[in-house]
């Protein structure tokens, strides 16, 4: 263990500040990199490629809208945005596939007894 405290140690902080900005030239290269070959790709094939990004990109605002939404009507309201039922029911619906997962993972005779 004092093997790596020296280690760390002997690491000056411009050496690690160095270190980080090589590694975002690397990765923003790379990135340049992946966007240059998607833009030769042929559109139907590029948007095969970009599909996933896109629908977490989607999914993501609407995640956005549906917490603006929340905050609108809690203020409105004159209440806590955590008290809001559309939050109540997202947390009732995660516990029932919580259960449900649980309850998958037991074999019959754990779930229905001995027949």
């Amino acid at each position: 263990m004092f093997a790596i405290v020296e280690i760390i140690c002997s690491v000056s902080k411009n050496d690690i500040i160095n270190e980080i900005n090589e590694i975002q030239r690397r990765h923003d290269a790379s990135e340049k990199l992946e966007r240059n070959i998607l833009n030769k790709i042929p559109l139907d094939n590029r948007n095969l490629f970009t599909r996933d990004e896109r629908v977490l990109q989607s999914h993501e605002k609407h995640l956005d809208d549906w917490d603006n939404i929340i905050k609108t009507n809690a203020l409105l309201s004159e209440r806590v945005p955590e008290t809001s039922c559309m939050l109540r029911g997202e947390d009732h619906r995660k516990k029932i596939e919580y259960f449900q997962a649980l309850d998958s993972l037991k074999t019959e005779e754990e779930r229905f007894g001995k027949r």
